[in-house]
């Protein structure tokens, strides 16, 4: 496998985590009009209940979404609800990440986060709606970059349901080698099946309450030298049900000898619905949705490696 292949393999499972705020906001906007099946859509799915946080199935997956990997992939490697399938051959990859969204344009504004924690950037495309596997799709193929400037190609298969979770499925590789791996994309979505997800309504419950996460530090200064101070704050309140409000804030002081001091903060939030499936907290706001796993244990939550303590 090539250096830039590899460094982007690499480069997923270091950068995947991101703060909740900077990944709800690249996502975009959501259209909550959106339920059900699509138009043309044929249902594969064995319950009715369009919506995220109804029922539960019997599954070892609590997604409830099966696929098969093409001949000649493996599994590389996972992080949360992304894995990472590799061909013996060299020149690409494929990048799997089970999701939420609800309509063919939320998988079209989320894509471009998924490409972001992939490593890659695209170039505008323009998106063809299609079946696929009897589920309502959206795909593209568009030429692309690294973040080292190294020329890919790319193609894009957002698989949705009628319960509001769904399957991206991201298939990168150089312009010599990119067919083979655009047809492994289209034969693993074409085994694709999405059944409703195990909602854990007990984590659902247990987050009742307000957990915050702080960061801070202080640098006391002296006759001679300035001294500053900092702090940040992330605070997020779920009503042990289907809501959630999210708000962080920030501040810096510096104080200079015989010169005064100086300052500054900044401000914003957010709020929506959420639910939990397996161990995966699912925040579904105005600026679209995100999927993040979670660890509730002794009074704290870890996410995204911040451990937030409970108010």
């Amino acid at each position: 496998m090539t250096n830039a292949i590899q460094t982007q393999l690499t480069s997923l499972r270091l950068r995947i985590a991101s703060s909740a705020l900077s990944l709800l906001a690249a996502c975009g906007g959501v259209d909550r009009s959106a339920s059900g099946l699509a138009e043309g859509e044929a249902p594969n799915e064995s319950a009715t209940n369009p919506s995220i946080p109804g029922g539960s199935v019997s599954s070892s997956d609590p997604w409830n979404i099966q696929y098969t990997a093409p001949a000649g992939f493996a599994l590389k490697g996972e992080q949360g609800t992304l894995s990472i399938l590799t061909s013996d051959q060299q020149g690409g990859f494929l990048v799997v990440q089970r999701s939420v969204f609800r309509s063919s344009q939320e998988a079209l504004t989320a894509v471009q986060g998924f490409l972001t924690a992939s490593g890659l950037s695209a170039f505008a495309a323009t998106p063809e709606n299609k079946t696929i596997a009897g589920l309502s799709a959206v795909t593209f193929a568009s030429d692309g970059y690294t973040r080292d400037g190294q020329t890919l190609r790319v193609r894009y298969i957002g698989l949705l349901s009628s319960f509001g979770t769904g399957l991206s499925i991201l298939a990168a590789g150089y312009p010599q080698d990119f067919a083979r791996f655009e047809q492994a994309a289209q034969a693993l979505a074409e085994t694709v099946r999405i059944g409703q997800p195990t909602i854990n309504q007990q984590v659902v419950a247990a987050l009742a309450g307000t957990w915050i996460y702080w960061a801070g530090r202080s640098s006391p200064g002296t006759s001679v030298t300035a001294g500053s101070s900092s702090s940040y704050e992330e605070r997020i309140s779920f009503d042990g049900a289907s809501k959630f409000r999210f708000a962080r804030e920030s501040s810096v002081s510096v104080s200079v000898p015989q010169a005064g001091g100086a300052g500054g903060a900044s401000a914003d939030s957010l709020q929506g619905d959420y639910t939990v499936i397996g161990s995966d907290l699912v925040l579904l706001s105005s600026q679209g949705p995100y999927v993040v796993r979670m660890q509730l244990s002794q009074g704290a939550i870890v996410v995204d490696g911040k451990t937030y303590a409970r108010q």
